[in-house]
């Protein structure tokens, strides 16, 4: 079990991470954003979790991103490198799972 937090030099208008990791079997792996809120100091948002080695998440708080935090359990992820960038986001909802 752990985690690795990247704190950006400044907040950022980005609202997209890529990450490229490697995930032993076993492993489960969540990415997390902190975004500089109004109503709050800072919120961390569950992106969802990591399921491939080459993977983007969309941020759809409309807030600058403050941090990322990746956190893992039942072994040893290697995560190689990690972008975040700008791009305009589709206004459709975001799937739900089914019941």
């Amino acid at each position: 079990q752990g985690e690795l937090v990247y704190h950006l030099s400044e907040p950022t208008e980005a609202n997209h991470i890529r990450l490229v990791s490697s995930l032993p079997q076993g492993v489960a792996a969540r990415l997390l954003a902190r975004t500089l809120k109004t109503d709050r100091d800072g919120a961390w948002t569950d992106l969802g979790a990591i399921t491939s080695s080459f993977q983007t998440f969309a941020v759809r708080d409309k807030a600058p991103l403050l941090d990322v935090k990746l956190v893992w359990e039942g072994g040893k992820p290697e995560f190689y490198e990690m972008t975040t960038y700008y791009q305009e986001l589709s206004e459709e909802p975001e799937p739900t799972p089914d019941p």
